[in-house]
């Protein structure tokens, strides 16, 4: 997986910037086993493990909770946001208000700063 996610070192650095966007510190580590991500990279599309929300996993003991869940999606929310801006692109990239636009018309999101998701209407 390391030399996939090398091949497109963004994978990890919009995520690293993601997390820091809604307040948490990033850490990076190598996890063991087999995984969606690793098989995805292995194809061609770098795909680091954000993160498992889980507890305990593959136990009788597993579980997980709804405020993990949430905050893993307020990242996703970032980490899309963060691959529209593209900031690597050196500033080539229009606005992601723009890109959204294209890629979805009729939804506008709506934002109160560039960080925070509101709504989309």
């Amino acid at each position: 997986m390391a030399d996939g996610l090398a091949a497109e070192p963004r994978a990890v650095r919009y995520a690293q910037l993601a997390l820091e966007r809604v307040g948490r510190a990033p850490r990076l580590t190598i996890i063991r086993g087999g995984t969606d991500g690793s098989r995805f990279t292995e194809l061609g599309l770098p795909t680091p493990n954000l993160s498992t929300g889980e507890h305990n996993p593959h136990s009788p003991l597993e579980w997980t909770c709804l405020e993990e869940m949430v905050q893993a999606v307020e990242m996703l929310v970032q980490l899309a946001l963060v691959w529209a801006e593209d900031p690597d692109s050196n500033g080539h990239a229009s606005c992601h208000r723009a890109r959204m636009a294209k890629l979805r018309p009729g939804i506008a999101l709506e934002t109160q700063d560039p960080y925070r998701f509101d709504r989309v209407r």
